[in-house]
């Protein structure tokens, strides 16, 4: 492998490569959009369509935003104190069981990250809030990826990414492959499937599978 891959570049010059990489993408697909004068992709409505139709809820009078902001807060700083929890937990089961530290952070850590977004995109369904649910989940691993910034911003032993193990790479080739499916499916819409799942939810289903068995096995 060249040189310049392995070598660990100061930790200045890794931050603000990322975030350029990651700026200049976010304008350039702006530009993208807004020079068309027709969008490059539209979501029509189709006799399959199933309207957003959110079922009533608590009328505003009756909850102050007050509250409402007391409680988003308490939940999220219950969140964080929960995630510095998780992470010493992983690693005493790391230390204790000799499991790899790939599997644990991706079987493991992911399954209990990855609850709060399910519970409440679960909770949007039930409710009607179809479109609520997918952004929920979408908005969602997007953030996550950019807790990849903050973690190279604390790490004091160079590039974050220049630590990265086989097991880290197979995860990120199985995340992009199962982003490219989860687009087919919104795409191409399919009306009946197995199981009442679509062909994305079964392919999304089959490589998460054989990824937990690759960093298992």
């Amino acid at each position: 492998m060249p040189d310049f891959l392995t070598s660990p570049w100061p930790l200045g010059w890794s931050v603000v490569l990322f975030l350029a990489a990651g700026a200049l993408t976010v304008v350039g697909g702006v530009r993208l959009i807004l020079d068309r004068r027709r969008p490059m992709w539209v979501a029509v409505r189709t006799r399959e369509t199933v309207p957003d139709a959110p079922a009533a809820a608590v009328p505003a009078g009756e909850r102050r935003t007050r509250t409402l902001w007391a409680e988003f807060v308490a939940v999220g700083a219950t969140v964080m104190a929960g995630g510095w929890v998780i992470a010493r937990a992983a690693e005493t089961l790391v230390d204790s069981t000799g499991l790899r530290a790939g599997f644990v952070g991706a079987v493991f850590m992911g399954i209990v990250n990855a609850l709060p977004e399910a519970v409440t995109a679960v909770a949007a369904v039930r409710r009607g809030a179809v479109t609520l649910a997918i952004a929920a989940v979408i908005g969602g691993n997007c953030l996550d990826v950019l807790n990849l910034v903050i973690g190279d911003i604390a790490y004091r032993g160079g590039s974050l990414y220049h630590t990265a193990q086989p097991d880290e790479l197979l995860l990120t080739a199985s995340a992009l492959v199962m982003t490219t499916v989860l687009l087919g499916g919104l795409l191409v819409r399919q009306e009946r499937g197995w199981w009442r799942l679509g062909f994305d939810g079964v392919l999304l289903v089959v490589i998460y599978a054989g990824t937990v068995a690759v960093l298992a096995f």
